[in-house]
């Protein structure tokens, strides 16, 4: 697994840095769109930093300043996984498809009608087979337990990042569980299944 740098130099300097090299900020998709990323990593190291697409300008600020679409919350250590496997918070890859990490206008603009929240739990990362979690809240500006529980392998789900697995399959497959309300998860994955 590739070293991680840490959440303050992700944010601050990497995620910026690689969102405009990409050029996902010049597709006209994002006119009219303005939507907030809650990012809370907590344990050493941590902070809390609001990621801001604003008509497809990106922002990064630390704390919180905006109300998100998207509350993310994870142990630093858990995150430290997820980044190292290569399987973290990515607003700056590849556009397109059914990748359920591809933050698109059109995606970002169906998860705003999304209440609830989720934990979802990735298994198999790293040599030794850890396993990482998160809590992820969409418009859900309290503080509720999660709706439902979704897990999956770390290898399906890099399968599923890069486009070889659709997400469709994989639940059909018993390659994704889901524990919960299935309602939530239903309008959560039409959302996040948008090309």
């Amino acid at each position: 697994m590739a070293e991680a740098s840490s959440p303050k130099a992700f944010f601050e300097r990497e995620l910026p840095a690689a969102y405009a090299e990409s050029g996902r900020g010049d597709d006209p998709g994002w006119t009219g769109v303005r939507a907030a990323f809650l990012c809370e990593l907590e344990g050493e190291g941590g902070g809390t930093w609001t990621v801001a697409i604003d008509e497809g300008e990106l922002s990064v600020e630390e704390g919180r300043t905006l109300t998100p679409v998207i509350h993310f919350r994870q142990a630093v250590t858990d995150w430290d996984l997820m980044m190292r496997a290569g399987l973290g918070f990515s607003l700056a890859g590849p556009s397109g498809g059914s990748n359920p990490g591809d933050f698109s206008p059109r995606k970002l603009t169906m998860l705003e009608a999304v209440r609830g929240t989720v934990r979802f739990h990735l298994s198999g990362l790293g040599e030794d087979g850890e396993e990482a979690s998160s809590v992820v809240r969409f418009n859900d500006p309290g503080d509720s337990d999660p709706s439902f529980k979704m897990t999956v392998a770390a290898e399906i789900y890099q399968r599923i990042q890069s486009g070889e697995l659709p997400v469709p399959q994989a639940f059909m497959e018993g390659r994704i569980l889901i524990e919960g309300d299935m309602g939530l998860a239903m309008q959560l994955g039409n959302a996040l299944l948008q090309g």
